[in-house]
């Protein structure tokens, strides 16, 4: 863990656990719009392509939750 995180306060943990949590959100919704039509979502490259980035920025997002808020909310 970097001394930055380390030095974050809990208020500062969770603001930023906040945004995390509004991207994955964000991020879901995007993806639901995407492959509303299953036939273009499997026959499409640029909806697949757009589909994969939004399942990475769920991952970054996920990583950085602060695992003191992850353990409070398991």
């Amino acid at each position: 863990m970097s001394s930055k995180k380390a030095s974050l306060t809990d208020h500062e943990r969770k603001r930023r656990s906040k945004i995390y949590l509004y991207d994955i959100l964000t991020a879901i919704a995007k993806v639901n719009r995407y492959v509303s039509s299953t036939s273009s979502f499997l026959s499409d490259e640029l909806v697949l392509d757009a589909v994969m980035r939004n399942l990475d920025i769920i991952g970054e997002a996920v990583a950085n939750i602060d695992q003191k808020i992850k353990e409070e909310h398991n």
